[in-house]
Parts: C-alpha cells; structure tokens; sequence
C-alpha cells in the first residue's frame, strides 16, 4: 500500500490491511480473465440431456451418473484454464 494509504493501519493491523489490499487485486486480475465453454448439439442430442436431467431430478441413479460424467467434463475444461492462469481453485 502507498504512503497515503497508511492511515487504514490506525483501524486494522498493517498485516490484515496488507492481505486484504493483496486479496482485493487477486479478485480483480480473475475478475477480468476468464473462460468461454462452447457447447453444441443437435436437437435430438438436447432433448436426450433435458429428459435425462428431469430423470435425475426424479431420481433416477444412471441419468445422475450421466448428468454427473457431462458435467464432470465441463469442470476438466474449467480446471485445465485455471492451471493455466496459475490458478488452484481448490486452495483458500
């Protein structure tokens, strides 16, 4: 933090103020990356996934585990972009 910023350890600890400066750019910078997740089928394709998402809503165990293995691809695709920002979203 600069010089003009200093009056904010009067309230806080400088350590607390300085993490929460740090953590305040961290959201910033993810804020303006990101990713763009494509996603195309054929009719026949979208209807299959919207019935097989009711049935799993009425609990049906196979359409959960197809609902489950669909998005399941998704979050690889989401988790290889983040390893490539250098980013684990699995840590605090």
């Amino acid at each position: 933090m600069s010089d003009q910023n200093d009056w904010i350890y009067g309230i806080i600890p400088k350590d607390q103020a300085d993490d929460m400066h740090e953590r305040m750019e961290q959201i910033e910078q993810r804020s303006q990356n990101g990713v763009t997740i494509m996603m195309s089928a054929n009719d026949e394709s979208a209807v299959e996934m919207c019935r097989t998402w009711q049935e799993a809503l009425h609990g049906n165990a196979m359409a959960w585990i197809r609902i489950s293995s669909f998005v399941s691809g998704i979050i690889g695709t989401i988790e290889l972009h983040l390893e490539e920002e250098g980013i684990n979203p699995y840590e605090d």
